[in-house]
């Protein structure tokens, strides 16, 4: 199913209510209130982690019009139960309407695993349609879980069916922290991979850099966008091209500066007309709620576009003091950019 979109918080809050009787607080996508156009889910998403906690964090989503292998909603993940790094292991799951998740048949989570001497992170999921495939990129911090890495790898895994998955190995190696959270799109024959560096918690500042490639695989050296989000440090992105506006959008995870990422990290919005000069908003469009499951940050998100509805579709990950999970919201994309330009 695709989502009707509500035009104002009134029917947001109404439908709220009537979701949560609904569904008796199970696994509905019911919405609270909230001062900024995005409405903090009253209750994280139930998606499968091959660990068994549930808790995940970093949601990459891409959609098919026409179902793909059976679906037309991809996720890429990575489980973090109680913040541990051992756990966090790359996987993919499915739907057909972006809320309900389930693990596809014959698919055994995590795709890939760390070693013992590294961990991972920052899984972002990519569909090429020349090769008609899945390729999901992902980080490798050279060193052992809970300790700080000498270098960082960048890696690709690929699937035909979304099942079978062969590792590509690692791409190109960075010093530590820079180039976290690497997100690849691709126009016309040219694949682009944005990352920030460096991604360190307690950096001062940061860039979002881009690099090109003919082939997904070999990659360029660096080169910084222009990105900027005043009064914060990028933290963390998620890059989409957005073919019916002709526009890049980017999901910006971001901590005041002073401060580090553990700290008051919110969600921002940015659209770009290339991908290297990108127009920011100065304020964030979602915040940590004053409780319940996201009330400790808002960590990486991702947004899709649909031109049918002119809906905007965000599915995030945050934390309360304990836990991680992964919330959806949506907005009628006028009023989303309406409110940011005011």
């Amino acid at each position: 199913m695709r989502f009707a979109w509500v035009r104002s918080y009134a029917d947001f809050k109404f439908i709220s209510l009537i979701s949560l009787l609904a569904c008796g607080f199970c696994s509905c996508t019911a919405i609270t209130s909230s001062p900024e156009p995005l409405l903090n889910a009253a209750v994280p998403l139930a998606i499968p982690t091959y660990d068994g906690s549930g808790q995940l964090v970093e949601p990459d989503v891409i959609f098919f019009n026409t179902p793909w292998r059976g679906f037309q909603y991809w996720m890429a993940f990575s489980p973090y139960p109680f913040t541990n790094p051992e756990d966090e292991n790359p996987s993919v799951v499915v739907s057909n309407d972006g809320v309900n998740w389930q693990v596809p048949d014959g698919l055994v989570n995590p795709i890939v695993q760390a070693d013992g001497t590294n961990y991972l992170s920052d899984a972002s999921i990519f569909y090429d349609s020349a090769s008609d495939q899945l390729w999901v990129y992902y980080n490798v911090a050279l060193g052992s879980p809970g300790t700080p890495g000498v270098a960082l790898g960048i890696n690709r895994a690929v699937s035909s069916d979304g099942v079978h998955w062969t590792n590509d190995g690692q791409l190109f190696q960075v010093p530590n922290c820079d180039a976290v959270s690497p997100t690849v799109g691709k126009v016309g024959d040219n694949y682009f991979m944005w990352s920030v560096d460096p991604a360190d918690c307690s950096a001062p500042t940061s860039v979002m850099t881009y690099r090109t490639s003919s082939d997904g695989l070999n990659w360029s050296d660096p080169l910084a966008t222009d990105l900027v989000q005043p009064g914060y440090v990028v933290w963390h992105i998620n890059v989409n091209h957005v073919p019916s506006k002709n526009e890049w959008w980017t999901a910006v995870t971001a901590f005041p500066s002073g401060q580090d990422c553990c700290a008051n990290t919110r969600l921002f919005f940015s659209d770009s007309p290339d991908g290297i000069h990108w127009n920011s908003y100065s304020k964030p469009i979602l915040s940590a709620s004053a409780s319940g499951w996201d009330s400790s940050q808002i960590y990486r998100s991702t947004f899709l576009f649909d031109a049918g509805t002119n809906g905007i579709q965000v599915w995030y990950s945050a934390a309360n003091p304990q836990a991680w999970h992964v919330g959806y919201t949506q907005e009628n994309y006028d009023e989303f950019i309406a409110w940011l330009r005011e």
